[in-house]
C-alpha cells in the first residue's frame, strides 16, 4: 500500500491548522502573521502533491490545470514567507535583510510566471501509481535557490541562538533549527527527483513533518508565538481526526485492493467499521488525551476552588500573605514570588511579603507607565512578551525597565474596585519549564480572589483600629472627665480661699480691728489675693476658648522681648522674694526685635515663671533663670528653674488640660493645672513648641521655640506727647458704675484731670466740648459703641490724633483686628488690673 498520500493529508492538514490557529491567537502579531504564511506556503504544497497523487490515471489534463497551479502556489512561496518568518522571529530587520525579503518575495512571482508559461514545472508523468512532477528548464534555478534561502534562513536562526540570553528563547530556537535543517535535508531528495539528476523516493513530506513536530513541542513546552493551550486541545484532536481518516483509507485498500469487493459496498463497510468498531477505542483515546492535557488543569481547578474557601476566611493580612505565597511556592515552584502592596506614603507598591531571594528594597511608583497598563489592561504581563507584543508599543522600554527592576518572569496585578492594590512577582520555575496557560490562569484567578480578600483584611483592620480609638477615647473621657472633676474641685478651692481672706480682711477692717500698720497689711493681702482671683478667671476664660476651638487672635507688631522679660521680672520678683528665691535673665545685649504678640508674649513668660517659683521649695536658695536665643529661623526662649523636678512619665502629662501631678485634697502646691496647657496652646497656634527637660531633685527646663519674622514697623514708644499726668485731661467712658467710680479714684490719684460719661451720646457731647489728651472707652457703651467713637475721632481733623485706649470684653478677642480698624491706639481687656490700666494709661500720654 502507498502511504505517501495519508503522510501528505496529515502534514499539509498539520500545517494549515498550525497556520490558522497561531494566526487566530494574535492577528496584530508580526511572528504570528509571518508564520501563518509560511506554513500556508507548506499546506498548500502538500494539498497539490496529495490531489495529483490521488487522480487517476487519464485524467491528466485535469491534474495540470487544477492540481499542478496548487502545488506551484505553494512551493515557490515557501522560500520567501520562511525567510520573512525567520527575520520576525530573529528581528534582525537589517537593511540587507529587508532587501533580501523583498528580492525572494519577487522571485516567487517570478516563478509563478514561468509555471505558467512552462518553464517551471511544464509536464506531469504516471509514475508507481500516480502523477509526478517533471522539471522544466527553471526548476534547477528554483532549486538552487530554494536551498540558498532556506540555508541562510537557517544561518539568521543559529546566529541568534548564539546571542541570546534567554534561556526560553534557547530552548524555542532549538527545536525550530532542528527541525528546519531536517525539513532542508530531506526537500534535497524532491529537488533531485523533479530536476531529474536522480531517481530517489521523495522525503520531503516526512522532514516537513518532523519540522510540524519540532514546531508543535515549542509551541507546548515553550510557548513558541505566545500560543497556548488551544493548540494542544486542537493538535490532539487533529491527531485523532488523522487516525480516524487513515483506519477509513486503510479500510478502503483493505476490501478494494486486497478483498477485491466493490467499491461502494467497501466504503459502507468502511464507515460500519469505524462507528461500530472505532467509536469506543475514539473515545477511549479522547479520554487519554484529555487527562493528558487537562489533568494540571483539574488539580489546578481544584487547588482554586480550595484556595479561595481557605482566604476567604483570613481576616489578618499577614496571615493572608504568607498563605498566598505558600500556596504558590507548593503549586507552581518558582524560584521566588513576592506580594508587592500599595504603600500610599511612599506613593508606590513595595514588597509586603515574599519568599525566596527577591529584592526587598523596590519601590514601583505609581506614575510609572506599568502601573498605568495594570490599571488600564487588569491582566499579567510575561517577561518574554515585552520586546514582541505590539500592546506594549509607546512604552516598551519603561515597561521592560520595570520589568527588570522586578526581576520577575510573570507579574501579575491585583485589581480591587478598577484599583491597583498590589503586584505579584513569580520568578523562573526550579524546573525551568515556562509557565502554562492553566498555571498563568490559576495564578491571574487567584490574585482576584487575593485583592478581594485584602479588601476584607483592610476593612477588618479599620474596624480593629476604630474599636481600639473608641476603647482609648472612652478611657480618654472617663481620664478627662475625672480630671474635670477635680479641676472643679481645685477651682472651687482656689475661688473659696482668697475670697474668705478678702471677705475676712474686709470685716476687720469695717470693725476698724487693725492700727496704721495692720491695715496697710490686709489691704496689700487683699489685693494679692484679688490679682490671684483675677489670674484664675483668666485662665478660665482661657480655658473656655480652648475647650471650643477657638483660635488665639495674634495681633503681630515689633516685639522687645528683652522689655517683656524685664517687666515679668519686676512683676514676680515679691512672690519670689517671699521664698527666697532669685529672678535672673540671660539676655543677648543686642537681642533683635522680632514681630509678635506684645500681651501674648508677656503671658508665656509670665505663666512660665509662675510655674517655676511655684514648685521651688522656700528657703533652698532656688533660681530661675530665663534666657532667649536666636537660633535663626526660629527664637529659642528656654525658662529654668532649680525645683523639685518632674519624672520623666509625667513630661506630656503637665501639658494635659487640668493635669497636675499631685491631685489630692492635701496636695502642697496650690494651682490649677492650666497654666502650662494655655502656654502650649498659645505657642502651637503661633507655629512655635514647647518640650520639657527635668531631672527630679535638681528642677527643670521648659524650652519653647517661636518663628522668627522678619520685623516690619517700629516698636510703640512710651509717653508719645511727653506731658505730665498733671497737664492731661482724660475723658472715661464706661457704664458700669462700680468700674467708672474705681477707674476715677485711681486716675485722680495718679493726677490726671478726669471727665466721666456713662452714655456715648454724653460722651459725644464732652469729646467735642473738651478735645481731651485722652479717650478711655468701653466697647459696649451704649447708644454710641466703641467702633462707633473711633470713627468719629478718626474723621475728624481736630480729634484724629486722640489716643483712644478700648476696654474690651474678653469674648470680643476674635474682633480685635476690627477694633484696631475703627481706630483703636490700643486696648485692655475687661476684667483688668487697675495697676495695668495705669501703666497703659503711662504709656499713652
Amino acid at each position: 500500500m502507498n502511504f505517501e498520500p495519508i503522510l501528505l493529508f496529515i502534514t499539509s492538514f498539520i500545517n494549515l491548522f498550525l497556520g490558522i490557529f497561531v494566526f487566530t491567537k494574535n492577528v496584530k502579531g508580526e511572528v504570528n502573521k509571518s508564520f501563518s504564511l509560511f506554513a500556508s506556503a507548506i499546506a498548500f504544497w502538500g494539498f497539490g502533491l496529495l490531489t495529483l497523487s490521488l487522480v487517476p490515471q487519464g485524467y491528466k489534463s485535469f491534474a495540470l490545470n487544477y492540481c499542478l497551479p496548487i502545488l506551484h502556489l505553494g512551493l515557490v512561496f515557501i522560500p520567501s514567507s520562511f525567510l520573512n518568518f525567520v527575520v520576525s522571529i530573529t528581528k534582525n530587520k537589517s537593511l540587507i535583510n529587508i532587501i533580501f525579503c523583498y528580492f525572494v518575495y519577487t522571485l516567487s512571482v517570478v516563478f509563478i510566471i514561468l509555471g505558467r508559461i512552462g518553464l517551471f514545472d511544464p509536464d506531469i508523468s504516471y509514475l508507481y501509481g500516480s502523477y509526478r512532477v517533471v522539471g522544466g528548464p527553471a526548476n534547477p534555478l528554483f532549486g538552487i535557490s530554494f536551498l540558498v534561502v532556506s540555508s541562510y534562513g537557517i544561518y539568521l536562526l543559529y546566529k541568534k541562538y548564539l546571542t541570546t540570553e534567554s534561556s526560553l528563547e534557547k530552548n524555542r530556537l532549538t527545536y525550530l533549527l532542528v527541525g528546519l535543517y531536517i525539513a532542508l535535508l530531506s526537500s534535497i531528495t524532491n529537488i533531485l527527483r523533479v530536476t531529474g539528476i536522480i531517481q530517489v523516493y521523495s522525503m520531503a513530506h516526512l522532514g516537513v513533518l518532523f519540522l510540524n513536530i519540532m514546531i508543535t513541542i515549542a509551541i507546548i513546552r515553550y510557548r513558541l508565538m505566545d500560543i497556548t493551550i488551544i493548540i494542544q486541545k486542537g493538535f490532539a484532536y487533529a491527531l485523532l481526526t488523522t487516525l480516524i481518516t487513515g483506519i477509513w483509507l486503510l479500510g478502503i485498500f483493505t476490501f478494494e485492493v486486497i478483498l477485491h469487493i466493490q467499491s461502494l459496498f467497501a466504503r459502507v463497510l468502511t464507515i460500519m467499521l469505524i462507528m461500530f468498531i472505532f467509536q469506543p477505542l475514539r473515545e477511549k483515546i479522547q479520554l487519554i488525551i484529555d487527562k493528558m492535557f487537562y489533568r494540571e488543569r483539574h488539580d489546578l481547578q481544584q487547588l482554586l476552588k480550595k484556595v479561595s474557601k481557605e482566604i476567604a476566611t483570613i481576616i489578618e493580612k499577614e496571615t493572608l500573605l504568607s498563605t498566598v505565597i505558600n500556596i504558590i511556592i507548593e503549586s507552581i515552584h518558582p524560584k521566588y514570588a513576592v506580594l508587592m502592596l500599595l504603600d500610599e506614603s511612599l506613593d508606590g507598591y513595595k514588597p509586603e511579603f515574599g519568599l525566596g531571594n527577591y529584592n526587598s528594597s523596590l519601590v514601583i511608583k505609581q506614575n510609572e507607565p506599568i502601573v498605568r497598563w495594570f490599571n488600564e489592561e487588569k491582566r499579567e504581563i510575561l517577561h518574554e512578551e515585552v520586546m514582541e507584543n505590539p500592546e506594549f508599543n509607546g512604552m516598551r522600554d519603561d515597561i521592560a525597565n520595570a520589568i527588570e527592576r522586578m526581576v520577575s518572569i510573570i507579574s501579575i496585578p491585583l485589581i480591587s474596585k478598577d484599583k491597583l492594590v498590589g503586584i505579584l512577582n513569580l520568578g523562573p520555575k526550579l524546573s525551568e519549564k515556562p509557565y502554562t496557560h492553566d498555571e498563568i490562569t490559576f495564578l491571574t484567578t487567584m490574585s482576584d480572589e487575593v485583592a478581594i480578600a485584602l479588601e476584607n483584611t483592610k476593612l477588618y483592620t479599620d474596624l480593629k483600629k476604630h474599636a481600639l480609638d473608641l476603647e482609648k477615647k472612652g478611657e480618654e473621657l472617663r481620664i478627662a472627665n475625672m480630671a474635670k472633676s477635680n479641676f472643679l474641685k481645685i477651682v472651687s478651692h482656689e475661688l473659696r480661699t482668697p475670697l474668705t481672706v478678702i471677705l475676712g480682711y474686709l470685716q476687720l477692717l469695717s470693725l476698724k480691728a487693725f492700727d496704721n500698720e495692720g491695715e496697710k497689711r490686709g489691704i496689700k493681702i487683699m489685693e494679692e489675693k484679688s490679682k490671684h482671683l483675677n489670674e484664675l478667671i483668666g485662665d478660665i476664660l482661657d480655658l473656655s476658648k480652648i475647650e471650643r476651638g477657638e483660635v488665639y487672635e495674634i495681633k503681630k507688631q515689633p516685639v522687645d522681648l528683652k522689655r517683656i522679660i524685664e517687666e515679668v521680672i519686676f512683676i514676680w520678683t515679691p512672690k519670689a522674694q517671699e521664698k527666697n528665691i532669685t529672678l535672673q535673665s540671660r539676655i543677648p545685649q543686642n537681642f533683635p526685635l522680632i514681630m509678635y504678640d506684645h500681651e501674648l508674649a508677656e503671658e508665656i513668660f509670665s505663666k512660665l515663671v509662675d510655674n517655676a517659683i511655684k514648685f521651688i521649695k522656700k528657703d533652698s536658695g532656688g533660681k530661675v533663670t530665663i534666657r532667649v536665643e536666636d537660633k535663626g529661623d526660629v527664637i529659642e526662649g528656654c525658662v529654668e528653674d532649680t525645683g523639685i523636678g518632674i519624672k520623666k512619665e509625667n513630661f506630656k502629662k503637665i501639658f494635659e488640660r487640668f493635669y497636675q501631678i499631685d491631685m489630692s485634697d492635701t496636695r502642697e502646691y496650690e494651682g490649677t493645672g492650666l497654666g502650662l496647657a494655655i502656654v502650649k496652646e498659645i505657642l502651637e497656634q503661633s507655629g512655635g513648641g514647647i518640650r520639657v527637660e527635668s531631672e527630679v531633685g535638681k528642677g527643670s527646663k521648659f524650652i519653647f521655640t517661636l518663628p522668627k519674622e522678619e520685623v516690619t514697623g517700629e516698636l510703640p514708644k512710651i509717653g508719645l506727647k511727653g506731658k505730665s499726668p498733671q497737664e492731661t485731661r482724660v475723658l472715661l467712658v464706661e457704664d458700669k458704675e462700680d468700674i467708672l467710680e474705681l477707674a476715677e479714684l485711681y486716675l485722680k490719684f495718679h493726677d490726671y484731670k478726669i471727665d466721666t460719661a456713662r452714655n456715648g451720646v454724653v460722651a459725644l457731647e464732652k469729646l467735642y466740648a473738651q478735645k481731651p489728651d485722652l479717650v478711655i472707652y468701653d466697647l459696649k457703651v451704649p447708644q454710641v459703641d466703641g467702633y462707633e467713637i473711633g470713627h468719629i475721632l478718626r474723621d475728624h481733623e481736630d480729634t484724629k490724633d486722640i489716643p483712644l485706649l478700648m476696654l474690651v470684653p474678653v469674648e470680643e478677642e476674635k474682633n480685635l483686628d476690627k477694633i484696631y480698624k475703627a481706630g483703636a491706639t490700643t486696648h485692655l481687656f475687661k476684667p483688668f488690673d487697675f495697676k495695668d490700666l495705669m501703666e497703659k494709661v503711662g504709656s499713652l500720654v
